[in-house]
């Protein structure tokens, strides 16, 4: 199968991840820049068998329908971002966008749930993001494993970004903290390695791919919960959770702080669990759903059937 690709392509990208992923599985892959002239993603759109568009927010609604036109096979939208929550005006920069597309595949919770009240018809997937193992994994020697006393917090701050400014500003108070927003791939994975307590917050009902890169990478894995959280994971084996306020994010990473034991145990549980999230796995995911699977990797299993 030839799958064409529109996406975002430097090399911490997940999306470089994805097209791996459809090459080891045995299929052609093409790829196309979203920031590429228009003529080249008609190419691409006309010599696939499947066109995945990812996120597609720089796209205007012709030259979508006019990819969507001239693809002579199926046609797949996947963001891995929220719709819901966020900055700017997501329902229109992703969601309308999204529901043009024949199938729709999205990450997280909220968005599968907005796309089913818009559209209770649209052909629906809830796909995790995949990890690529050979960047994300423990980076020895193992004992410096989770050693550094501190909080590790690699990502941006954005507007409605589920309080990531004040909660970390709080965390600097009584702990140490690294918060960096480029720090990628192998560095990061290191970094996760080495520091104690990784922590993730939660916009809306979305789970971020940050998760399964620090699990991956052997860190110990602190994130706010959700309602994939709860489906998806089990507290207290493969990472751990907190309910969102800040005396409970204190509370669990001074808890955590103080035993390298609890989170060297459940930082190895949370790896293996990664495993099960291979980009691989995802991309064969996306060609079940295409040919009429129902697939659906988080809570959005309760009304995608």
């Amino acid at each position: 199968m030839r799958v064409g690709i529109i996406g975002k392509f430097p090399r911490e990208s997940w999306c470089v991840g994805l097209a791996e992923a459809f090459i080891n599985i045995g299929h052609t892959v093409l790829t196309s820049e979203l920031t590429a002239n228009r003529e080249h993603h008609v190419r691409v759109a006309q010599n696939s068998d499947l066109m995945i568009v990812i996120k597609g927010s720089a796209m205007t609604h012709d030259h979508i329908r006019q990819l969507i036109r001239v693809c002579p096979g199926k046609n797949l939208f996947y963001t891995g971002d929220s719709i819901t929550c966020g900055p700017g005006n997501r329902v229109e920069a992703i969601g309308m966008r999204a529901l043009m597309f024949d199938h729709v595949a999205l990450t997280g919770y909220e968005g599968c749930a907005w796309v089913r009240e818009v559209d209770p018809e649209k052909p629906l997937a809830q796909i995790y993001q995949g990890v690529r193992h050979e960047v994300y994994q423990p980076r020895p020697p193992w004992d410096q494993h989770l050693t550094t006393e501190g909080v590790c917090f690699l990502g941006h701050y954005y507007h409605q970004d589920g309080g990531r400014r004040e909660k970390i500003a709080h965390l600097e108070k009584d702990f140490k903290v690294l918060r960096s927003n480029d720090i990628y791939m192998e560095q990061a994975a290191e970094r996760y390695f080495l520091w104690a307590v990784s922590p993730n917050f939660i916009c809306g009902e979305l789970t971020s791919s940050r998760v399964l890169r620090v699990m991956a990478s052997g860190g110990f894995m602190l994130t706010e919960t959700n309602k994939d959280i709860r489906r998806s994971f089990s507290n207290g084996i493969e990472l751990a959770t907190f309910d969102g306020s800040l005396k409970d994010l204190t509370s669990k990473v001074r808890y955590f702080m103080g035993d390298i034991k609890a989170r060297r145990r459940i930082a190895e549980r949370g790896r293996r669990k990664a495993k099960e999230y291979t980009w691989e796995r995802q991309a064969q995911k996306m060609l079940d759903f295409v040919g009429g699977s129902v697939v659906a990797d988080g809570a959005a299993s309760d009304f995608i059937r």
